[in-house]
């Protein structure tokens, strides 16, 4: 809940900055329990991303759409984005801090990926539940 705040928080700083070339889309699925744990600061590096190096490069503008849903065994949050991924993708500093504390927190149970789909961008993690539960009854 406390990082939709955040996240919330930035677009909407955001929205001021690019006016109407930014619109911005928030679907948190009834499957998603508020109380879960996930990385601090993970969607809004996402958003930041989009917006910087999706939006910011469109002179029309574009959309920035934050989904989160869950599985049976995951946590998934998608952030996609008008614009185009560049020739090398992987060698950005933010995205190779993503992969890195996700690795570091849940080993071989997560995935990241960064994909093109037509004229948007998708990033796309998955967390696994059992550890977003573990940690959150431990701060209970």
């Amino acid at each position: 809940a406390k990082e939709l705040a955040i996240a919330h928080a930035y677009m909407q700083l955001a929205s001021i900055q690019f006016e109407n070339r930014l619109r911005y889309t928030q679907s948190v699925d009834t499957s998603v329990n508020f109380n879960w744990f996930i990385p601090r600061m993970l969607i809004q590096l996402l958003l930041e991303n989009a917006v910087k190096h999706g939006i910011a490069h469109l002179p029309q503008g574009g959309e920035v759409s934050l989904k989160l849903w869950s599985s049976q065994t995951d946590l998934h949050i998608a952030v996609t984005n008008h614009g185009h991924l560049p020739q090398n993708p992987d060698q950005g500093i933010g995205l190779q801090n993503i992969r890195s504390r996700l690795s570091m927190l849940y080993g071989t149970q997560t995935n990241f990926t960064l994909f093109q789909q037509d004229d948007k961008v998708q990033a796309l993690t998955t967390i696994p539940i059992n550890k977003v539960i573990e940690v959150a009854s431990s701060h209970s």
